[in-house]
């Protein structure tokens, strides 16, 4: 009877020392990590209606690590490239752009800078934005950020609620999928986005964005609906 009750502890024991490994597993730090020189290309495509016509635009952008501070702040270089637009039957080039990225490891945007940058570039950064939880996540964890109106969220405050769902391959990468969305609080138009975000589990790097943006801040166009999709290449 004794070893009886010996081994069914020994299970017992066996079951919950396995069920911690799973979930220790099953866990992960969102961290934004990176070193100077890390490059990675992205391939863009956006749907919406102008005017009352179907428009289509699409664009290769390269991102190319610059600077790293002591503090893990991370200065990146944007350039987009062979950027089109299809209006109705038309297509259209766009000229190259470039712009630099500054954030801190968590995600959290400290700058962004460039010859075209404005404060609707803030804002619309801001609806895709995620900002990484302080601890460990596990799939089913939830949490919010809101934001008060700075110059960092293009003077419109915000709110974002998020959910890790899972950890998924993509291509070679192992992902965090993260369902977001966001929702400006102030503004005359405020806008929102939500869709679903694949994040690199090793560095914190965005791996894939579906999304679907309402009202978003287009500059020379307006407020617009669309649905954009950034894969990497």
């Amino acid at each position: 009877m004794k070893q009886s009750r010996l081994y069914a502890a020994t299970l017992l024991a066996a079951a919950a020392i396995a069920a911690l490994a799973v979930a220790a597993q099953d866990a992960v730090k969102l961290v934004r990590s990176a070193k100077v020189g890390d490059t990675r290309t992205y391939k863009i495509d956006a749907e919406m209606q102008v005017m009352g016509t179907a428009a289509k635009f699409s664009a290769k952008s390269i991102e190319k690590v610059e600077k790293v501070d002591q503090d893990g702040s991370i200065t990146i270089e944007e350039s987009t490239t062979e950027a089109k637009v299809m209006f109705g039957d038309q297509q259209m080039e766009v000229p190259s752009s470039a712009a630099r990225i500054k954030s801190k490891p968590n995600g959290e945007l400290i700058e962004l800078s460039g010859a075209e940058v404005d404060e609707t570039a803030y804002r619309r950064a801001a609806l895709t934005l995620v900002v990484f939880p302080s601890d460990a996540i596990k799939p089913g964890h939830k949490w919010s950020v809101e934001s008060k109106a700075s110059p960092v969220n293009g003077n419109t405050a915000g709110k974002g609620d998020y959910e890790f769902v899972a950890v998924e391959k993509v291509g070679e990468e192992d992902a965090a999928v993260i369902n977001f969305s966001y929702v400006e609080t102030s503004g005359p138009t405020p806008a929102s986005a939500s869709g679903k975000l694949w994040v690199s589990v090793k560095d914190g790097s965005l791996v894939k964005l579906d999304a679907e943006y309402k009202q978003a801040p287009l500059p020379q166009i307006g407020p617009t609906d669309m649905k954009v999709s950034v894969k990497r290449a």
